[in-house]
């Protein structure tokens, strides 16, 4: 399953860069803040961007790279700020150097399309701060088929 593949492979990257000690796909319910900074990817939505015959299509999905940070309310803006801030180059230097996410399956083209700045995350009851990086993904993904009898 394309969608399973490429997320497991951008926390992969993700957790592998210094200062991240957490990488976890899918999202779990709660997050445990021993992790953090915890990375974890949220898949938005996707477009069908050619077909390729009778059995692959291509399929660009936007997907959401979530680091969440610190707890809110935890400590000062100014640390906050420190935190976050010093995580986004290398968390975005890292997608931006594997564009076929590290020979994921199927992934033709990953790019990073921006990130959010320090924020208060949506997910979670908007518990933590960290930030957001939005990637594009490109992958072929195999066409489905109604059964007939």
């Amino acid at each position: 399953m394309p969608i399973n593949d490429t997320c497991e492979h951008i926390v992969a990257i993700v957790g592998a860069v210094s200062g991240i000690r957490a990488g976890i796909d899918p999202p779990p319910a709660q997050l445990d803040t021993g992790k953090f900074p915890a990375c974890y990817v949220l898949a938005e939505q996707a477009t069908d961007t050619e077909d390729l015959g009778s059995d692959m299509r291509l399929e660009t999905r936007a997907y959401s790279v979530h680091v969440a940070v610190i707890p809110k309310g935890q400590v000062s803006i100014v640390t906050a700020q420190d935190q976050v801030r010093a995580l986004i180059p290398p968390v975005k230097t890292a997608l931006a150097s594997y564009p076929q996410l590290n020979a994921a399956p199927l992934v033709q083209n990953a790019r990073v399309e921006g990130d959010s700045g320090v924020i208060v995350l949506p997910t979670y009851d908007e518990k933590f701060i960290g930030f957001e990086v939005r990637l594009s993904v490109t992958e072929y993904v195999k066409r489905a088929y109604a059964a007939y009898e």
